[in-house]
């Protein structure tokens, strides 16, 4: 598998723009394909709101990313994301097949993390766990109502091997 940026190397990726820290309503006109790369593409969001500019917000625990098509053996995941301003910490768990990795998000600006899996079976599925659905209006952050958690903004996909 490849990843879009680069030629095919994780570490020649540029990071995603960054969304205002107080802005939670995008004016782009979204789509799923601005979230996933080559060999990681994004087939459906289980857990999520609507798509934004910079990104999406997931809405429950947990959360699903279903690719459309499956990751298998030894796989390198490059995984794009934060959580509320308010919010330092947290930890979220992302399991693909039978595999979990935790990480821990912060604030704007998103935090860029590699993680190896290794598959056992072929997987199709990436779920979010750990989420803890607040809204901005209720810490203080602005009038949005929405119950928001993870701020999902990219998943990469490559070989673990991959140089």
């Amino acid at each position: 598998m490849l990843f879009v940026c680069g030629a095919g190397a994780l570490a020649s990726c540029s990071g995603p723009r960054q969304p205002p820290p107080d802005k939670w309503q995008a004016t782009a006109a979204p789509s799923l394909s601005q979230l996933g790369s080559e060999g990681c593409e994004i087939a459906e969001l289980t857990g999520f709101h609507s798509l934004e500019g910079w990104g999406v917000w997931s809405a429950h625990d947990p959360a699903e990313i279903v690719l459309k098509e499956e990751l298998n053996g030894a796989v390198k995941v490059r995984f794009i994301a934060y959580t509320m301003n308010d919010t330092r910490g947290h930890k979220l768990n992302i399991t693909i097949g039978d595999v979990t990795r935790t990480v821990t998000l912060g604030p704007v600006p998103a935090r860029t993390f590699e993680l190896d899996f290794r598959l056992s079976k072929p997987a199709k599925k990436v779920v979010l766990s750990g989420i803890i659905p607040r809204s901005p209006q209720e810490v203080g952050l602005g009038s949005d109502t929405r119950k928001v958690g993870v701020g999902f903004v990219r998943l990469e996909c490559g070989t673990a091997d991959s140089p």
